[in-house]
Formats: C-alpha cells, structure tokens, sequence
C-alpha cells in the first residue's frame, strides 16, 4: 500500500493555491486575491477598518445634526448600545472570520485528498466537487442577490417599526427631513450589518452542500479506525472555525438587550429565555452540516457490527474448542497461544466498532461554539445588570 499524495491538487490548477472558502460574495473586494498578501494582521486591520467605517460617520453625522455641538441626537446615539455592539463587535467579527473560519473550513474539504480515505480514482471526482464549491462561494450573482436581501430586510424593517420604537437620532417627521445620520445608517451602516450575515449564511449553505456531496464519494471508510468516526472525525472540527460567526450573532443579540436596559430599563432577565434560545439555536445551526455524514457512518456501524461480529463469532467457537472443550486442563501455556494474542487483538477491534460514534460532532467544539455565543451577552450582563443581582445569582451558583 503506497502512502497518499501529500499534495493531491498540485496538478490541477484551479485548485492549486486557490481559496475555496476564504473569500465569499464580497470578499475579493475586502482582502487581496493574492493569499500571500493575507496575514492575520491584515485582516485584523481591515475587519477594524470595516467597523469604523459604518460607525464613525454616525457620532460625526449627528454632532453636525445638532448644531456642531453635542445635544439630543448625539446623545441618543451615543447611549444606544445596540448600534455601537452591532457595528463595533459584530461587523468585525464576520469580516474576520473570512481569514479565520474560511482558511479552516478549506483545510477541512482538502484534508479529504491527503488521507487514506481517498484513491486515484475518486481523487479527479472530489476535485471537481471542490471546485464547484469554490466558484459557488464567490459566484458573482450571489452578490446581487445578498445585496438585494440586505437593503429589502433593511427597508421592511425601517417601514414596520413605529416611529416611536426608532432610536431620537433616528426618528423623523417624514422621509425628506430625515438627518444624513439616518440616512447613511438606513444606505450603509445597517446593510452591511446584513450583507455580513447573509453571505456567511451563503458559505453555510455551500459548507452543507459540500459535505453531502463528499458523504457520497466512495471513500474507505473503516468502523475500526481509531477517531471512532470511521476516519472523518476531523469533519467536526470545523465547528470551532466558526466561533467568530457566533461571536457575532451573540453580540447583535446582547446588543438589542443592552439598549433596552440601558434606554427603557427592561430586566436583563426579561431576556434570559431568549438568550438561552439563541444560543442552542446558533450551535445547532451551525453543527448541522457535520450530520451530513451520519447516514454514511450508520451504514459502516451496521457493516462493522455484522462483519466483526461474525468474525468474533467464528473465533470464538474454534477458541473454545482448541483449548476448552477439548482439554481436561488448562495450563499456563493458553498465555503464549497465538490465538489467545489474536483473540485480545479482535476483542479491541470489535470494541472499537461497537463503540464507533454516528456522528462527527466533537463536544468541545460545542462547547467552544456555546461559549463564543453567550460571551457578549455576558459582557452585557456585567456591564447594565445591578451589583446586587450579579451577587445573588453567583450565589445561587454556588450555594
């Protein structure tokens, strides 16, 4: 048995060196094509950038409103914890996780090619469908179609909402005499909050689509094969990749909290149902494309059960009638059989299949997902929660 190519797209140059989930719709236009140039702090860098440039204009807009000086509008948006989470928490968040999620879940789909999993013959079928995923990643028609979303979801929100739920600095007697700090959070600010959104539930969608169509690749999977998960628990490792899209929603969540507390005195409380909510939601949404293999595994268990317990079977009879049922005694010899070595050897091999998981989920990643979600909520809850109700609910945890 020869070892797999360690590079198994060298040859093929539509893959070879090229992202497939580093860059979504709108990537090409917020980071070099060329991957060389992308370092963690470039990416940092323009993830902050993008956040001050849908949040700076608006202090800047509103101190204009008021007459150069800083009266209501200013201190409306100023105390509106909601706008300064979303844009100063989320916006970077999701574009930072275009360098920290997308690189991750890259490694993941070609890690199908350098692993024994995969033979010369599938190699040319996962390629394409490698390629297919990329193209579908940053297809220029999705842009248009996000694009397109976001100022709808933006608009239908801006017309059902009362003018009375609006924040000061964005209310309005009609559309004409709206202030430029309106407008530029109505045409900028909030679409980008969705464009974000949207095209990581683009690259969701393309991550599920991916994995179903590689659960369907005649792999060699085997029921003994030691991550109990046939030889694809890495799969549930991307989990983890996506711990700033969770940062995210957690921080769009929190900051819908915070501004009530802070503006119309709304328990914190009030919202621990839907916090919880939230995040079972965002760490189930997430983990569901892993399940794409589970079919795959459950029919390897179900070979594996039958195949090894056969084989145990089998074993066992000739075991028992070698040195049981045919010998008055047995002696201190049985130690040094060769069947009673084989015998040991099978046993943990028919252990491993019975115990095979029919997932790849990984529980720290979970965990590691849960954790990214409630942090800004946490953060919420210590900044606007009451000393004294912080005190008796870390009490009530530890007594």
């Amino acid at each position: 048995m020869t070892l797999p190519d360690l590079e198994p797209f060298a040859d093929t140059p539509t893959l070879a060196g090229r992202p497939i989930f580093e860059l979504g719709p709108f990537g090409h236009h917020l980071f070099p094509q060329d991957r060389a140039e992308v370092t963690m702090r470039s990416v940092l860098r323009r993830a902050a950038l993008l956040g001050l440039v849908a949040w700076l204009p608006l202090p800047v807009l509103a101190w204009i409103a008021d007459g150069l000086t800083v009266g209501p509008a200013t201190h409306s948006l100023l105390s509106d914890v909601g706008i300064h989470v979303r844009l100063l928490l989320a916006v970077p968040a999701l574009a930072l996780a275009d360098g920290w999620c997308g690189s991750r879940l890259s490694v993941i789909a070609r890690h199908f090619g350098t692993t024994g999993l995969c033979d010369d013959a599938t190699r040319p079928r996962l390629a394409a469908i490698l390629e297919s995923a990329r193209r579908l990643c940053a297809a220029r028609w999705s842009r248009l179609l996000i694009a397109l979303l976001a100022y709808a979801s933006v608009f239908a929100a801006f017309v059902s909402l009362p003018d009375s739920a609006l924040p000061q600095w964005q209310r309005t007697p009609t559309l004409g005499a709206m202030p430029l700090v309106a407008w530029w959070h109505l045409l900028v600010s909030a679409p980008l909050v969705f464009v974000l959104v949207y095209s990581w539930i683009w690259r969701w969608g393309v991550w599920f689509r991916l994995l179903i169509q590689l659960s369907r690749l005649p792999f060699h999977l085997s029921a003994t094969h030691p991550d109990q998960a046939a030889g694809v628990r890495f799969v549930g490792y991307s989990l983890r990749a996506f711990a700033p899209v969770a940062f995210a929603v957690g921080a769009i969540f929190a900051g819908r909290a915070g501004a009530d507390a802070l503006n119309h005195g709304v328990a914190l409380t009030h919202y621990q149902d839907a916090a919880i909510g939230t995040i079972l939601a965002t760490v189930i949404v997430i983990a569901l494309p892993t399940l794409a293999f589970t079919p795959r595994l459950l029919r390897e268990w179900r070979l594996g059960v039958f195949a090894y317990g056969n084989l145990g079977s089998l074993h066992s009879r000739f075991f028992e009638q070698k040195w049981v049922l045919s010998r008055p005694r047995i002696g201190p010899e049985i130690v040094d059989a060769e069947e009673y070595s084989i015998a040991t050897d099978l046993q943990a091999y028919i252990g491993s299949v019975y115990s095979m998981h029919l997932t790849t989920l990984d529980v720290r990643s979970l965990i590691v997902l849960a954790i990214a979600t409630g942090l800004p909520m946490l953060g919420v809850m210590l900044a606007f929660a009451p000393i004294d109700v912080l005190i008796k609910e870390a009490a009530g945890l530890l007594f």
